[in-house]
């Protein structure tokens, strides 16, 4: 477990810059991160980065114990430092039975994307990490996160955020269906006070939680999100707090058909 001497590493176990039709399979990544925990000076350890890339599948593997994400999907120009970024496109992550994907005790995120277009995450067994399990948050203003799917995936526990939408960048047309939680609530931060509306058309379907939401926020705070759908979501809350906070810069906010026992109002 390196010590907060040590300096800074960003070397990924395997990394994918500006490549096409890019096939993982079957692969075991075993990290150095024994305690499972965030360790910032090593948080760019990541277990697999797609930077830039088209067309990238990554099927039936496990990662363990990495210190950053367990998969990162970025975008990069074509000369270093020179705009623009090229986003990754068309990369699919997924189980083809149950738990043949899965990661736990990453220090990070379970998956980052900073510049994508078309990313689906399906059917994985995610365990525990150190931050949030989904970040979808841009380092750039030109960059942005769009066509982003979380299907179907069995949720352990995160001790910041189910999604993260911070940053900077659009962010459009993100969607989290049918996934199960079991070590967390549905707890999200979608936005953040000093942006402008840059979040268009995220969507809740048909998730179940397991886990009481017992914390002294509400379960999904927006801010600045034009286009928030929560619909056919079970969710128990142990505090009466509202399911839902609308902050300043939000349009077109609907809920319908959830099960949210406990919670004090809906808005």
């Amino acid at each position: 477990q390196p010590g907060p001497e040590m300096v800074k590493g960003y070397l990924s176990h395997i990394r994918f810059s500006h490549c096409v039709h890019v096939r993982v399979r079957n692969l075991t990544i075993l990290g150095a991160n024994l305690l499972g925990t965030y360790h910032q000076p090593h948080e760019g350890e990541h277990g697999i980065v797609f930077d830039a890339c088209d067309d990238a599948v990554v099927r039936d593997c496990v990662i363990l114990r990495t210190f950053g994400d367990a998969m990162a999907v970025t975008g990069s120009p074509i000369v270093p430092t020179v705009p623009p970024s090229i986003p990754s496109t068309n990369v699919l992550l997924e189980a083809s039975t149950p738990l043949a994907s899965r990661a736990d005790g990453i220090g990070r995120h379970f998956l980052s994307l900073t510049h994508a277009d078309t990313v689906l995450l399906r059917g994985w067994n995610l365990g525990t990490c150190g931050r949030s399990v989904i970040d979808a948050e841009s380092n750039r203003i030109d960059e942005y996160v769009k066509n982003l799917a979380i299907e179907t995936n069995t949720i352990g526990a995160a001790p910041l955020n189910f999604l993260a939408m911070g940053g900077r960048g659009i962010r459009e047309n993100i969607v989290a269906r049918g996934n199960l939680f079991t070590g967390m609530s549905m707890h999200c931060k979608l936005g953040s006070p000093d942006e402008v509306i840059d979040r268009f058309n995220v969507s809740f379907y048909d998730n179940v939680s397991s886990f009481i939401h017992a914390t002294g926020s509400p379960l999904i705070a927006l801010l600045g999100v034009d286009g928030f759908n929560f619909a056919g979501n079970v969710q128990e809350f142990g505090l009466p707090r509202a399911v839902i906070d609308i902050g300043g810069g939000c349009a077109r906010v609907s809920a319908w058909q959830n099960e949210c026992r406990g919670a004090s109002s809906l808005f």
